[in-house]
């Protein structure tokens, strides 16, 4: 089924419910560039300038980004996969929408954000992410932000790291997280016309061109995966989904969620009464593909 109002060459994967794309407008050269308020071209992991073009190389480097909600998503829910990729050869980046302010209610939230951009840092590190961007969005308000404002963020984004593939939340949000839901909803939107010259042309004065990813998966649950661990939150028919076996960089994975994240970890241990072999596998869904391109065994 084709996606409306993307283009002609996406196909959505079977089942996948569509996402209505905001109206099409073009800024007047007097409006304030929308949001602006984030910091759109620093990467905190490696103090330097995120570049626009790809870098100059004889090796074609293959690329994927993560687009997510809190500080922690990135470690816990993938980071099997986003260090196998690293090990690999991909670059690998992140941009996580919110500093996750709201993480513990016995602190004062921007204490708590300092503390989880600092913690994020260390797993970026740990994981192999290269760079990554911090939204600054309400946690726990992703719902209501603006949509327009989020979606041009997350397509500047794109654009500056220019990825083959990008994995985010699914219409279920993985756990019914309102934060999970609408940053998958926004990343969806962004992914389909990140390759437009007609949406935000303004991207051109930071030296952006449109750049079109190939492939968007979800993050999903197995159903044996969750009928293993109790998972009460939706979950999906093995069959349907892309399993990547992360016991090679399983120990890199679990470094980041529990000493990197540390203060997440305390406050969220994993249960591990079924064992820590569930955990050591990651499963996506493909949502979005450029035929020819997207429907393989392996996401990397």
């Amino acid at each position: 089924m084709d996606v409306v109002g993307a283009p002609t060459w996406f196909r959505r994967h079977p089942g996948h419910p569509r996402v209505r794309l905001p109206r099409r407008r073009t800024r007047a050269p007097h409006e304030p560039e929308v949001g602006k308020q984030i910091d759109a071209s620093h990467s905190i992991v490696t103090g330097k300038r995120m570049t626009a073009t790809a870098e100059a190389t004889s090796v074609p480097v293959r690329r994927i980004t993560a687009v997510l909600a809190h500080p922690d998503d990135e470690s816990r829910i993938m980071g099997g996969t986003l260090a196998l990729a690293a090990r690999r050869g991909w670059r690998v980046t992140l941009y996580c929408a919110t500093a996750g302010e709201a993480g513990d209610p016995s602190m004062a939230a921007p204490a708590v954000a300092q503390l989880r951009e600092r913690e994020l840092g260390a797993a970026c590190r740990a994981l192999g992410i290269e760079q990554f961007r911090l939204g600054r969005l309400p946690d726990g308000g992703l719902a209501d932000a603006d949509v327009d404002a989020v979606v041009e963020d997350v397509v500047r984004h794109l654009r500056a790291v220019r990825p083959e593939v990008v994995v985010t939340f699914g219409p279920d949000g993985r756990s019914g997280h309102p934060d999970h839901i609408a940053i998958g909803r926004f990343t969806e939107i962004a992914f389909r016309v990140a390759g437009d010259p007609e949406r935000h042309p303004e991207h051109h004065r930071l030296g952006l061109a449109p750049w079109q990813p190939k492939r968007l998966y979800h993050t999903a649950v197995a159903r044996s995966v969750a009928e293993t661990l109790g998972w009460p939150h939706p979950s999906l028919p093995d069959e349907d989904l892309v399993r990547v076996d992360v016991g090679e960089t399983f120990d890199v994975k679990c470094r980041a969620v529990m000493e990197a994240h540390a203060s997440q970890w305390r406050l969220s241990p994993w249960n591990v009464t079924a064992g820590w072999e569930p955990r050591a596998v990651e499963h996506f869904r493909l949502a979005c593909f450029e035929p020819g391109q997207g429907r393989a065994d392996d996401l990397l």
